[in-house]
């Protein structure tokens, strides 16, 4: 049953892609989160306990902090900037990546039969990374090109012979594999 072994390289390569997604929008978040602690952190500096007489505005805009009394050393800085919060700088802004949807061409010569990859799959995805994501089969019928007359197109029966002409010259151009077509990650 080559099914499960199918399905167990299915999952390690939705696992793949769903760390590279989760790479690529930590990536975005660390660069958005770097800039936003940037900011916080000047505001920090311009408005400590000690420097609350050199209050720049546009600091002061930037942390809600509006009602500074310059003649007051302690600031209430912590009050005025809870009061505004801001998402921290170790916090993803996102949520993360899932998988939805497992997208499958299967050809007819492919060997591999769909309904037991569908009943493997099942059983296999329980506590993977495609735990609530649907595998989508789609079953590729066998298409052939004749050497003689140049038909291509389908074949509707195990006959492979040209549909056209009976020449038995013909080459299979698509239903001897399977592919991994699409995934949806939301």
């Amino acid at each position: 049953m080559h099914e499960l072994s199918i399905v167990a390289d299915l999952v390690a390569l939705c696992e793949k892609a769903l760390n590279a997604e989760k790479a690529k929008k930590k990536g975005a978040t660390e660069q958005g989160d770097k800039n936003r602690c940037d900011i916080i952190a000047d505001t920090a500096r311009n408005t400590d306990s000690a420097n609350t007489d050199i209050i720049d505005t546009k600091n002061a805009e930037n942390t809600g902090i509006a009602n500074m009394d310059s003649n007051d050393k302690n600031g209430d800085f912590a009050e005025n900037f809870d009061a505004n919060p801001q998402t921290p700088c170790d916090t993803p802004s996102a949520k993360n990546p899932q998988i939805r949807e497992l997208h499958v061409k299967i050809g007819r010569l492919s060997g591999v039969e769909a309904h037991y990859l569908q009943n493997c799959y099942e059983v296999f995805r329980a506590g993977t990374v495609c735990e609530n994501a649907d595998l989508i089969i789609h079953t590729q019928e066998i298409v052939v090109k004749c050497k003689n007359c140049g038909f291509s197109g389908d074949l509707t029966q195990n006959d492979f012979s040209c549909p056209r002409c009976k020449s038995s010259e013909i080459s299979v151009i698509d239903g001897e594999d399977m592919y991994l077509m699409r995934l949806v990650i939301e």
